[in-house]
Order: C-alpha cells, then sequence, then structure tokens
C-alpha cells in the first residue's frame, strides 16, 4: 500500500496492522507534503525498506501480527 508520490524526496514509512490508522496517519502526513509508504506486516515492511534508497523516518506499531515492533525497528535500522 502506498500513498504520497515517487518524486524521490525522503520518504515516511508507516507500519501498522490497523488499517484504519494506516489511512489516516498516512493522508494527515500526505497532506503535510510528506512522501508515506504503508505496510501492514513486518514482512511488508521488511520488503518496502529493501527496496527503498530515501527512508528518513519509519513509524512502527509495536504490535504486529507477524513481528514485534522493536524487532523491525532493529532490523530497519540496519537495513536503511
Amino acid at each position: 500500500m502506498e500513498e504520497g508520490n515517487s518524486s524521490g524526496r525522503w520518504r515516511i514509512l508507516l507500519v501498522d496492522d490497523d488499517e484504519q490508522a494506516l489511512r489516516l496517519y498516512g493522508a494527515l502526513l500526505g497532506e503535510e507534503g510528506y512522501s508515506v509508504t504503508t505496510a501492514a506486516t513486518a514482512r511488508e515492511a521488511r520488503g518496502l525498506v529493501a527496496s527503498m534508497d530515501n527512508l528518513a523516518l519509519a513509524i512502527l506499531d509495536l504490535r504486529l501480527p507477524d513481528a514485534e515492533g522493536l524487532e523491525l525497528f532493529r532490523w530497519t535500522r540496519k537495513k536503511a
């Protein structure tokens, strides 16, 4: 799931298994001019991080269906 544009600007990765939260926070950040990419699972987020070269910020849910948010944070920090 992706919102915003792919103009090469720094991106925000928003990860939450609550689809309504993804839509709401993604829309709010998008309205402020941020380019937002969203994911509902840690697996999806890892795939996105691996393909992103301009990740500036990751906002992670602490409890995801397939991983703990802190585990995903540590993994993302090593890869980004």
